[in-house]
């Protein structure tokens, strides 16, 4: 994955307007546990591109560590363009769980549930609230 990073970053360079290839640094990065790099990167694909929810969902997953806020507002943003999006209302859910906002993250594991019943993940963090 650093040969994936350092590629990653030579072709932000050559093509900076890209808004993919920041999504795969953002990944590399990720994949790494280097959120705050990978922060980073999401946080620029989201302006590049506004209406790519992936963008917001990933960039709320490098927030959750300790900027539970900035997580919750990245996968609302997700959700307003993709509403049916069941893996950001799971990590959300997660992010509200974390909070200890226990009402708030059922209610979002539920709605994962709704768009995705087969979302085992979904169920068993249910059960542990």
């Amino acid at each position: 994955m650093e040969a994936a990073v350092a590629k990653a970053q030579a072709l932000t360079k050559q093509y900076p307007e890209i808004f993919f290839v920041w999504s795969f640094l953002g990944a590399a990065h990720k994949s790494l546990g280097e959120l705050v790099e990978a922060s980073s990167a999401f946080r620029k694909v989201t302006l590049l591109n506004p209406n790519y929810a992936d963008g917001f969902s990933n960039l709320g997953v490098t927030q959750e560590q300790g900027k539970f806020d900035e997580a919750i507002e990245a996968y609302k943003k997700a959700l307003a363009l993709k509403p049916d999006y069941a893996e950001a209302y799971y990590n959300m859910g997660v992010t509200l769980q974390e909070q200890g906002k226990l009402d708030k993250a059922i209610a979002s594991y539920e709605q994962t549930l709704l768009i995705k019943p087969d979302f085992a993940e979904a169920y068993y963090n249910t059960g542990n609230v």
